[in-house]
């Protein structure tokens, strides 16, 4: 069914006989036929964004609104209802149920006179004409009506828009956004700003220009992923993406039919099956064509396609559409997803450091809510930011930085964590370890009242670098002396309590100094980890523990992983796999001082409890010996063998064996 069946009859008329004269003209006059497609085209936005009164009257503005979009190429969305995209979806009903409120138009052919729609509108709360090159400052004056209700507004990239139809946005007093990025006619923008936010206190304006993101070999913006969910798929076109329905995600990934008998043993697929080149390939995707079209002219001049396998054939095509396609899907920003994208594109960055390997890492360290962890790390704050994941903003993290000014990867900086999160973590030099212990716990525990250092640090807050606040994005942290000062007592603190919950240490540097100056303050009996992408340093850490006897259950692992296609009868590994994913060195640590004296107290306890036992039983000995006359020589017998000494013993066995002798 056509999207449009009111114009299914127009279009298809009028469609070939200008493809036709095109071609006819096409050695003649280019120019001519230039301007009858222009002539056309304008005659066809006329007709789709024109106004009909008289429908209004029979059905309601704000279903003849929605008509209105939906045939230009955009979406709405009524109250208490769904998101509507399609022309066909639009049901029947009384023009009450109708209350348009949410009207999404980028990147559409509406027009100023289209934009008479609106002023019949009493409901609309947002209304989005990104990149809407039609609409000039006529059509914003008809937005300008709406002061009664609209509260959200984006022109990102409404080229024809100047500074007298922005200016006319002053009437929309309940505006909370408003959105004027990449408006190329807009000239002094600060002025035209700043009588906007006069205007309107209470509302937000984006302005400027948007950078690109940069994924592979993609460059787009992300302006229309804003307001999207996660896991959204969109597909990259002229730099700007586009929002993919669930059909055409799915078009094509169904499971095929598999015929018994058939196989591929025969087969002989090799690069020579292909009659495209590569130069050929890639002027097609020059000239524009990618995704399925270009696909399509794979498959057509692929020589062993047709004797493929169902299920072979649509294989062949998943994989040809997943290294030609520009589709892009934008995904919550987790510990695992970060860390998998870091795996296959940066690896050196994050130490080499799978993302299975990472799960067991948290795992043997019990990293959970309420836990104090140490944490040395070289991998862009990833295993910083997987803590403070597992945590949910209850517990500490104290994360040792080399050098002065305490750094932050941009795992931390781009998971969208909370304020109690980050208040979470505390910074400190690793240069300040060694000098730790010398400290006074008395002078340290002083330094605890904000306002000390607030009075302390008044004058020194302004001999700080202005570059320290420039960029909030960047890999420093901008804190000031203050609150740098603070966090530092508030490590120390921790850290002298020797009495953390465990101790992580992944970094490019040697680990065992780091290993030697940080296991004390741990307490007994919790965990600590450490990983290196080598064997041989990991070796060094498990024999001082062992001499020093500071662990037990120390165990030097390397994890295995290997993924497996999972389908109908045809689930099996993956020839390709990665070779390692690193190595850890887990163990529970121990006081082996304390348990020395434990093993002596308990030497001493059995001996007193011995002596105690010998006395008694003398005792009772002697008693026996008082009550009965019959056993007087027996206790008297006893009493003297216990007096005697080794020498009287050794004298009577020499006794017994001379009269052994003489016999």
């Amino acid at each position: 069914m056509s999207r449009y069946p009111k114009l299914t009859v127009l279009s298809s008329a009028i469609n070939k006989p200008t493809k036709y004269l095109a071609g006819k003209l096409q050695s003649g006059n280019d120019n001519y036929v230039t301007h009858s497609y222009r002539l056309f085209y304008s005659w066809l936005n006329y007709v789709f964004n024109r106004v009909d009164e008289n429908r209004i009257k029979d059905v309601g503005p704000d279903r003849v609104a929605a008509e209105w979009i939906l045939r230009c190429g955009g979406s709405v969305k009524f109250a208490n209802k769904k998101w509507l995209s399609d022309y066909n979806s639009l049901s029947d009903g009384p023009r009450d149920t109708f209350k348009l409120q949410f009207i999404d138009a980028n990147e559409t052919t509406i027009t100023d006179e289209g934009l008479r729609h609106v002023t019949f509108l009493k409901y609309l709360k947002s209304l989005n004409l990104s990149r809407c090159h039609n609409i000039t400052d006529i059509g914003i004056r008809h937005v300008s009506g709406l002061h009664q209700s609209l509260t959200k507004l984006s022109l990102h990239g409404c080229s024809s828009v100047t500074n007298a139809g922005l200016l006319s946005l002053r009437q929309l007093k309940l505006l909370e956004e408003l959105d004027l990025r990449d408006m190329q006619s807009l000239k002094d923008e600060e002025i035209v700003i700043g009588e906007l936010k006069s205007n309107l206190p209470s509302c937000e304006i984006l302005s400027g220009v948007m950078s690109k993101v940069s994924i592979d070999k993609l460059n787009f913006y992300l302006d229309n992923a804003v307001g999207c969910y996660y896991s959204t798929t969109f597909d990259v076109r002229n730099n700007h993406l586009h929002k993919l329905c669930y059909n055409e995600v799915t078009s094509f990934t169904s499971d095929p039919s598999v015929i018994e008998g058939v196989d591929n043993s025969t087969l002989a697929d090799d690069p020579t099956s292909q009659k495209l080149s590569r130069n050929e390939i890639e002027e097609y995707k020059k000239s524009g064509l990618a995704g399925m079209d270009l696909v399509e002219k794979l498959v057509e001049n692929s020589s062993t396609f047709d004797t493929k396998t169902e299920f072979s054939r649509v294989k062949y095509i998943k994989k040809k559409f997943k290294k030609y396609s520009n589709r892009v899907v934008i995904r919550w920003p987790t510990a695992r997803v970060i860390c998998r994208n870091y795996w296959n594109h940066a690896p050196n960055k994050i130490c080499h450091l799978r993302y299975d390997t990472l799960a067991q890492l948290l795992n043997m360290a019990d990293v959970k809510a309420k836990s104090k962890v140490i944490v040395v790390e070289s991998c862009q704050g990833l295993i910083t930011g997987a803590i403070m994941e597992r945590m949910g903003g209850a517990g500490i993290v104290i994360q040792l930085h080399a050098g002065d000014m305490p750094t932050i990867g941009y795992s931390i900086a781009n998971c969208n964590f909370s304020q109690a999160q980050m208040d979470t973590v505390l910074y400190l030099s690793l240069r300040q370890i060694s000098n730790l212990e010398s400290e006074n716990a008395k002078d340290l525990l002083s330094k605890t009242d904000d306002t000390d250092l607030e009075q302390k640090d008044e004058t020194n807050n302004t001999q700080e670098s202005p570059e320290a606040d420039s960029d909030v994005n960047s890999k420093q942290i901008s804190f000031d002396k203050n609150q740098r000062i603070r966090m530092e007592v508030k490590a120390k603190k921790h850290l002298l309590t020797y009495n953390l919950d465990g101790l992580i240490i992944v970094t490019k540097f040697d680990p065992l100094p780091i290993l030697k100056s940080l296991i004390k303050y741990i307490a007994p009996s919790r965990p600590f980890i450490v990983y290196c992408f080598l064997k041989e340093p990991l070796a060094e850490c498990y024999t001082y523990l062992q001499e020093h006897q500071l662990a037990v259950n120390v165990q030097l692992t390397e994890t295995w992983l290997r993924e497996y296609q999972v389908l109908s009868n045809r689930t099996h590994p993956l020839t390709m796999m990665s070779g390692t994913g690193g190595y850890l060195l887990s163990g529970i640590k121990i006081d082996s001082g304390c348990d020395h004296k434990v093993i002596k107290n308990n030497e001493t306890v059995k001996d007193s409890e011995s002596n105690n036992t010998e006395r008694v039983t003398n005792a009772v000995l002697v008693d026996n010996s008082t009550s009965s006359n019959d056993t007087c020589v027996d206790s008297h017998m006893l009493s003297k063998k216990r007096e005697l000494t080794e020498e009287d013993r050794t004298e009577t066995e020499i006794k017994k064996r001379k009269a052994n002798c003489d016999t």
